[in-house]
């Protein structure tokens, strides 16, 4: 254990306790001690998805992550309600231990 977590430093790491990266309180997430949803927020469509940029999305109209240019945005953006409404499904599944992968931007 000697590198900080991505995941952790995102805000929300899956693996937890199982994680082989860092965890440390300090290093928690960009928006400190707020929940996965609040990480969602700040982060929708900042970032190109991969598989969207491969030929399909599996997540279509509910993906985290910018479909095209024209789809990306600056971090901390308002959201619209259909959006705030996609950042909450998204966050509950999480919470139930399913949900999308923090994956699914291009480079990650």
């Amino acid at each position: 254990f000697t590198k900080v977590c991505g995941h952790w430093q995102r805000g929300f790491c899956q693996r937890g306790g199982s994680c082989q990266f860092l965890h440390p309180e300090k290093e928690k997430g960009i928006l400190g001690a707020r929940g996965p949803a609040d990480i969602m927020r700040h982060n929708f469509k900042t970032g190109l998805c991969k598989f969207f940029m491969a030929g399909s999305c599996p997540q279509s109209g509910r993906c985290m992550f910018a479909h095209g240019a024209h789809d990306l945005r600056a971090p901390g953006m308002p959201l619209s309600k259909d959006e705030e409404d996609i950042v909450q499904k998204v966050a509950l599944a999480k919470a139930r231990g399913g949900g999308l992968s923090n994956d699914a931007r291009v480079g990650a």
